[in-house]
């Protein structure tokens, strides 16, 4: 899902982003289209009733166990793992997210509009982190070679410190709990989830301050929550139960986050639990850790009792690719596909097992599905990776330089970009698409 705001800035959502604890890091992206459609799924209702359009969004799933979220360049969503690990019902998802909402439409933090209007995704994170973004693809970890000077971006504010770029006033924070709550009466939403949120983050501040820093950006006060409270707990809403699907949903999230994080807590914890919770975290826990076989056994009687479940196959067949028996990876990716219509995830993972058949019919089938996702989600960096490999093979070397050109875009690579287009100018065919596209990437990399 992709939304385009007009504003350009950073908002974080209600922990600052804390650059010591990071540097030494590498910041992991979660590409999963589970998890990914749940965001979406939770997050859609709320941007249509704000009046932001929710088709030049893109929303980036980020590893961390701690309790957070932020909106970079006003176009770009960041939601940590920790936020989805340690929320009891979607609502408190649901509440974050409208938090946030409510900071974007009212304009706060836009004195950082000017220094990352131009920032890529990797650009940022490194900016904010200091280090390159490594991403997460359906449990395996594939690095990103970011640019790492795109950490200057923010070297005309090196005056002020970070905390002082993202901190927000107390009654900012009060306008966007208040904004939130209003949009969540709105979708017929309990509030009750953003004030969990509140007493869970305010509780582990106290546990543990000096890894809980958002005090430092998003003040916390008793006279906050007590004035959220008060709205919230009025409402009519209130005490509307979860959707037991979206729970269902959500739990099993967790699971699939917790077995790939944390395999040997994970299986400790599931060893004897039957359900399908359980056995989703011990089927991750085991990949995770190399028991392929295992693994593929419990998937395999995940997808009996549940075959129209396309995440299922999609885990299977991840799985049996990873334990090299790639027809039998290709036939699960299928029946994933077949039920997902397509999901643009999926088909990233089905185009990789097709790839390790290294066979130019694989290849050719490879590259048409891959044509597919850059036209769903024009700047997923594993999908022009790819292209630009597989056109390699086929010997279409100016659609390999173009696809080059795009992979080095989304990691904000400027010369990189401009070079691979450059190439690829020389030997696409004058006034196609391809050719203007490449001349579209040269006027945007080119150097002022």
């Amino acid at each position: 899902m992709k939304i385009k705001f007009n504003t350009l800035f950073i908002l974080s959502i209600l922990i600052p982003l804390n650059l010591g604890y990071a540097k030494s890091e590498k910041i992991l992206i979660i590409n999963d289209a589970e998890i990914n459609n749940y965001i979406n799924f939770l997050s859609k209702p709320l941007l249509i009733s704000s009046g932001l359009s929710e088709e030049f969004v893109e929303v980036n799933i980020i590893f961390d166990d701690r309790i957070n979220a932020f909106v970079a360049n006003g176009q770009r969503i960041f939601i940590h793992s920790g936020l989805i690990t340690n929320s009891d019902e979607p609502e408190e998802i649901v509440g974050v997210i409208a938090h946030e909402i409510g900071h974007i439409v009212s304009g706060h933090l836009t004195r950082t509009r000017e220094v990352i209007s131009s920032a890529s995704t990797a650009g940022i994170l490194a900016a904010l982190f200091g280090v390159i973004s490594v991403g997460v693809y359906h449990n395996s970890i594939e690095q990103v070679e970011g640019d790492l000077t795109a950490a200057a971006i923010f070297s005309s504010v090196n005056s002020l410190s970070m905390n002082s770029i993202l901190k927000y006033s107390r009654t900012q924070e009060l306008n966007a709990d208040m904004y939130a709550i209003n949009l969540l009466e709105e979708n017929k939403t309990s509030g009750r989830g953003l004030l969990k949120i509140l007493y869970k983050l305010s509780k582990k501040d106290k546990i543990n301050a000096n890894q809980m820093h958002y005090l430092s950006t998003h003040p916390l006060n008793s006279e906050r929550i007590s004035i959220a409270s008060n709205k919230v707990k009025v409402s009519k809403y209130y005490s509307k139960k979860s959707n037991q699907q979206s729970l269902k949903s959500l739990n099993r999230i967790k699971a699939k986050i917790n077995g790939f994080t944390k395999p040997n807590e994970s299986l400790k914890k599931y060893n004897k639990d039957k359900s399908i919770t359980g056995r989703i975290a011990k089927a991750n826990s085991l990949h995770k850790l190399g028991k392929n076989k295992e693994s593929i056994e419990i998937f395999k009687t995940l997808t009996k009792e549940q075959p129209l479940n396309p995440y299922f196959y999609e885990s299977l067949g991840k799985t049996y690719l990873d334990d090299r028996q790639i027809n039998k990876s290709i036939n699960s990716y299928e029946q994933a596909i077949k039920i997902s219509n397509n999901n643009p995830l999926i088909l990233i993972g089905y185009s990789q097992a097709l790839i390790s058949k290294n066979n130019p019919d694989s290849d050719i089938k490879a590259i048409k599905f891959l044509e597919i996702v850059t036209k769903k989600i024009k700047k997923n960096y594993s999908a022009w990776r790819l292209l630009e490999i597989l056109y390699g093979r086929a010997e279409k070397y100016g659609k390999s330089f173009l696809a080059g050109a795009e992979k080095n875009l989304i990691l904000g690579n400027k010369n990189n970009a401009f070079k691979k287009a450059s190439e690829a100018l020389k030997l696409l065919k004058v006034n196609s698409p391809d050719f203007f596209r490449a001349k579209d990437i040269m006027f945007i990399t080119r150097k002022k």
